[in-house]
Order: structure tokens, then C-alpha cells, then sequence
């Protein structure tokens, strides 16, 4: 047992030690990506603020874990200790999957409620081991059970605003297909969750710390890897910048923002044309930025600036191709059906629609295009036979 309990010693010493070089690397890169983009013009980068504070934290816990003995492994402290240092990895990346919600946060609060106690604690925790102070079994089980739960609240309280924003893209292929990635720390972060807490429950020795450690460690740099690509797509919403600010704003950034804009657009139009959420009745320029990941202004701001058209104008666009291919398929459809099919609300928004894109309402242009209509259904069944 002496020899197995030596062996996990050292396992854990070498895996925080490749960990804590892993958080301070990220966390110096985050905190200085944010601080060039700060001289550069952009703002509101506080959910990257504070998760690059929380790998700070988390190195700067791991180098005193490094720098004090902590050969006490029989001691409840070290399950404790052990246990506090998984969540404090963790928190950050639940906090990345809460931050894609655009629900809105304050920083500050966090840091004060949640960060710094968590820090605290491992702290002391690893200042009891090293020192090797005695206290009640009682006193440890109470305060870390009442400090477990409260960390674990906030962490399920960042899983299940994000599993309610999931939730919302049930139905959308196009925005599932994005979250694979934050679908599967979910998973990972509760699967390590119930097992390194099970196995400290169960085992005397604390055998799952070095594969668990390993895991966030993986998942944390992903984690900064998908921060960085999503902010490639991610836009700068204008309405927050005041009109003596926008002309400070440099031409390189005034590329990036071209190169946003048109990413966002390519996005739209590859949504529309895979999804076709046109065909929704209550489709909502609010329901497209959630699936796309930005704001409805900004969004709204694209397709004025990009497509020359605003939000109903460009949804009914789409619709009346969908009216064409309809036709193609069927030239003596209905006109309530037709309207049903391509996705309008109401046999008026139909006709509109329909004379604003063909010239002339459906039944006369219909009756006047009756004939190529008829070709071009022919057309197509001889393509399918062939």
C-alpha cells in the first residue's frame, strides 16, 4: 500500500507540475490577447478577463502546491485538497459554456463570490497539509461539504443556463453541429465530476487525481483554443461604441470588422441554405443570432450593410425561391398551399411578397407562366429518370 500510495505521489507532482506550466501559458496568452485588443479599440472582453484570471489562479494555486511538501497522503486534507483543486480547475471551463449564452454577467461578482473563495480554500487547505494541522474529522466533513455544494451550485448554475440555450437549438443541425465540441465538456466535466468524487468517497488512496488532472488540463486548452476561433466569428456590436470613439477606431480594425461581417454573412447564408429556417412562420431575427452566436443588432446591422435588405425582406427572399421550386415540382398547386409550403404566415404577406418578387400577384403570373411552368416540371422528372 506504502508503495502504491509512493507511486500516485509522484504521478500527481509530475501532472500538476506539466499543468501548472500549461495555466500560466495560457493565462499570460489570454491576458495579453485581451490587452492588445484593448489598445486596438475593442471592448466588453470581460467574460475572457475572467477566465483568463481564473488559469492565473489556477497556476498560481498548482506553483504552491509544487513549492510546499504535501506528503501527507492518509490525512482527509489531502482528499479535500484534492478534490477543491479539480473544481477550481473546472470552473472556468463551465463559465466558458455559460459566457456563449449572451446572458449577462458581472465580473466582479464572480471573481468575489466564486474565484476567490475557491482560492482560498486550496490555500489553506494546502497550507494545513504542508504544516500538518490536525483538526476534527467533523469540522473538515461539515465546512468542505457546505463549501462543495456551494461551488457546486455555481457550477450547475453555468451547466444548466448553457443546457437551457442547447435546448434551444434542438431542432437547428447547424447550430448542434457547433456545440459538438462544448456538448462534449459537459459530458467530460461530469463524468470526472461523479468519478474523482466517488473514488475519494470510496478508495483510501486518491488514484484518479493524475488522469483527472490530465483530462482538464486537456480540456482547458481546447477550451482557449475554441475562445480564439469562435472570436474570428464573434462581432463587435457599434452600439456600444460612443460616436467620438468610432473614429479612433484604426483601419486594421476596420478590416477586421469587414472580415467579421462578411464570416457572419457567409454563416447566414450557409444556415439558410442548409436549415432553411425561412420555412419556420415564426422564424425571428432574434431565433437566428442565438444559432449563430451573435447579437440580433449586430446581425441586423450585417444584412442592411451586406445584402441590402433588412431581416423580412431578406427571410421572404428565401421563401419565394422556395415558391419556385414548388412550382417546379408542381405547377397546379393551390395558392394556400403553396403559401403554407414555403413557409409565409398569411395568405396577404403571401401575395405582397409574391407581386413585389414576380411583378404581378400569384394567381395571374401562375396563369401567364402556366405553360414554361409545365416544361420545367417535365425537365425535371426527365433528369430523375435519366
Amino acid at each position: 500500500m506504502n508503495e502504491i500510495t509512493k507511486l500516485a505521489s509522484f504521478f500527481n507532482s509530475s501532472f500538476e507540475f506539466i499543468s501548472l506550466i500549461v495555466y500560466v501559458t495560457i493565462g499570460i496568452f489570454l491576458l495579453l490577447y485581451i490587452r492588445l485588443f484593448r489598445i486596438e479599440g475593442e471592448c466588453r472582453y470581460g467574460r475572457k478577463i475572467f477566465i483568463a484570471v481564473s488559469f492565473s489562479a489556477n497556476a498560481l494555486v498548482l506553483l504552491l502546491r509544487q513549492i510546499l511538501d504535501l506528503n501527507w497522503p492518509e490525512s482527509v486534507l489531502h482528499d479535500l485538497s484534492s478534490f477543491l483543486i479539480m473544481m477550481q480547475l473546472f470552473y472556468p471551463l463551465t463559465f466558458h459554456l455559460q459566457s456563449v449564452t449572451y446572458k449577462r454577467v458581472n465580473v466582479f461578482k464572480l471573481i468575489m463570490n466564486t474565484l476567490i473563495p475557491l482560492v482560498f480554500a486550496n490555500v489553506i487547505t494546502t497550507l494545513m497539509i504542508h504544516f500538518r494541522i490536525v483538526v476534527q474529522p467533523v469540522y473538515l466533513i461539515v465546512g468542505g461539504a457546505l463549501l462543495t455544494l456551494y461551488i457546486v451550485y455555481r457550477i450547475l448554475n453555468h451547466t444548466c443556463s448553457y443546457c437551457i440555450h442547447l435546448f434551444s437549438l434542438i431542432r437547428e443541425p447547424y447550430g448542434m453541429k457547433r456545440e459538438l465540441f462544448r456538448i462534449v465538456l459537459v459530458i467530460t466535466g461530469a463524468s470526472i465530476f461523479i468519478i474523482s468524487l466517488s473514488n475519494i468517497l470510496i478508495s483510501s488512496v486518491n488514484s484518479l487525481m493524475s488522469p483527472s488532472l490530465f483530462i482538464v488540463m486537456v480540456l482547458s486548452i481546447l477550451t482557449t483554443y475554441r475562445i480564439m476561433k469562435d472570436e474570428r466569428g464573434y462581432s463587435i456590436d457599434y452600439n456600444i461604441i460612443s460616436s467620438e470613439e468610432k473614429h479612433l477606431i484604426s483601419p486594421r480594425m476596420n478590416r477586421v470588422e469587414d472580415y467579421r461581417q462578411n464570416k457572419l454573412k457567409e454563416r447566414l447564408e450557409e444556415y439558410f441554405d442548409i436549415s432553411k429556417p425561412y420555412l419556420n412562420k415564426k422564424i425571428s431575427i432574434k431565433d437566428i443570432s442565438k444559432v449563430l452566436f451573435t447579437n440580433k443588432t449586430y446581425l441586423s446591422k450585417v444584412i442592411n450593410e451586406n445584402m441590402g435588405v433588412n431581416f423580412n425582406q431578406l427571410v421572404n427572399s428565401y421563401r419565394m425561391k422556395e415558391v419556385d421550386n414548388l412550382l417546379k415540382e408542381d405547377p397546379h398547386m393551390g395558392m394556400k398551399e403553396l403559401c403554407d409550403k414555403s413557409g409565409f404566415g398569411c395568405m396577404a404577406t403571401f401575395v405582397v411578397a409574391f407581386r413585389l418578387n414576380k411583378g404581378a400577384p400569384p394567381a395571374e403570373w401562375c396563369k401567364k407562366n402556366a405553360q414554361n411552368l409545365g416544361k420545367a416540371n417535365k425537365d425535371m422528372d426527365n433528369e430523375k429518370k435519366s
